[in-house]
């Protein structure tokens, strides 16, 4: 019975029974002709996007940008059900923005989120409503001092059963006007499915640079992001110093998914863009003492792209640390450890022609004996970084 009942409020006069709004179209990549404000709520949307997947990086089984349902969509690892992400922004300087634009991107937003629970029939973990607005449940002054104080380098979220009242209220006012706003349109907009213990409101502060497509500008406006891989990587190696390497390869890959209506990216992906930054930055001691100076310079250049290639993946990086460890175990006491890993590097590298080819086999053997030398020197540092994923 109560199935029966749940949508009544939601059928037309002719017994016909309304559907969800469909998607709309996945954003394209904005064309310089198109307005400021459009390049830069896209901007803003990947941004948020790569914030999310790295906050959520020990769930997180592959992430989608513009998404079949959402702007965003998180797929999570050991069955849990799905984050769906709604991004808005505002071009202006998010502390001057009018309370007028803060109500009108939430309703919005309420609008698209309460469409989703209804598409996905409440099969979902979270629902979140992520803009770069400072105060984006229009708290008074006061309140907003003590309960949503965004700082610049922080991702600041709250679940709504956390916020203080008048933001609820605010919230559930901004529902009402989204389920009317659907329902006006003859779309389905009951709320049966919208679990407001789920909901998460949250601040990713980023205003906009005056020339986002430059490098230099766009890493200025998105200091929160760096600042995140910035403590992935202390946490994993101590180094900081090729954070900018991961931000500029993150933010390309996350683009590219933007525009691409099925594809993913992994956890891995994203794991193996820190992971890859760590080997290229090992020390090249074995190229500057063992392989003949008129081949170092093209050793590098193409130890370099084994390295980038995707298909050097987290299975080659084990293979390489557990071949060394059943080595070290079968030849124990045999030979000194200098060696022993030499012996090893020469009689194993054979292992990975597969993986890197390249028709100079001088060349290549000398490349991936690199490989392996550079794995191995930052194995700890490796395994500390998967751990940050792998928890």
């Amino acid at each position: 019975m109560n199935e029966q009942l749940r949508l009544f409020d939601d059928y037309q006069d002719n017994g016909t029974q309304l559907k969800p709004r469909p998607k709309n179209e996945p954003v394209k990549k904005a064309k310089n002709t198109q307005a400021v404000s459009s390049t830069f709520g896209w901007f803003f949307q990947v941004i948020a996007a790569i914030a999310l997947s790295l906050e959520y990086r020990t769930e997180l089984e592959k992430v989608k940008v513009e998404g079949k349902t959402e702007d965003i969509e998180l797929y999570l690892r050991y069955g849990k059900k799905p984050i769906y992400v709604q991004a808005k922004s505002t071009s202006k300087k998010p502390e001057d923005a009018p309370k007028k634009d803060v109500k009108g991107h939430c309703r919005n937003a309420m609008n698209t989120l309460v469409n989703t629970s209804n598409i996905v029939e409440g099969k979902y973990s979270r629902l979140i409503y992520i803009s770069n607005f400072l105060n984006p449940l229009n708290l008074d002054k006061r309140i907003a001092d003590a309960r949503w104080n965004p700082k610049a380098t922080e991702l600041l979220e709250m679940s709504f059963d956390n916020l203080p009242k008048q933001g609820q209220d605010f919230l559930r006012e901004c529902e009402d006007s989204a389920k009317k706003a659907l329902r006006e349109k003859k779309y389905l907009s009951t709320d049966n499915y919208f679990d407001w213990e789920k909901l998460i409101i949250a601040t990713l502060p980023m205003a906009r640079e005056s020339i986002l497509e430059e490098k230099q500008s766009f890493r200025k406006t998105s200091r929160l992001l760096l600042a995140t891989i910035e403590e992935i990587l202390e946490k994993a190696t101590g180094s900081t110093s090729f954070k900018t390497n991961i931000f500029d390869t993150l933010v390309a890959q996350y683009f590219e998914n933007s525009t691409k209506t099925s594809a993913t990216i992994t956890y891995k992906e994203i794991m193996w863009t820190f992971i890859s930054q760590i080997i290229l930055h090992a020390k090249d001691d074995y190229i500057e003492s063992s392989v003949d100076i008129a081949l170092q310079e093209d050793v590098r250049i193409y130890s370099n792209n084994f390295i980038n290639d995707l298909s050097l993946n987290i299975d080659v990086i084990n293979k390489v640390i557990y071949l060394w460890e059943k080595y070290k175990r079968d030849h124990k006491d045999k030979v000194s450890n200098e060696k022993l890993y030499y012996d090893y590097l020469e009689e194993n590298w054979t292992e990975f022609k597969e993986s890197f080819s390249l028709e100079n086999e001088k060349i290549q053997k000398c490349c991936i004996q690199d490989l392996i030398n550079k794995i191995l020197i930052k194995s700890m540092t490796i395994k500390e970084l998967r751990e940050e994923f792998e928890k």
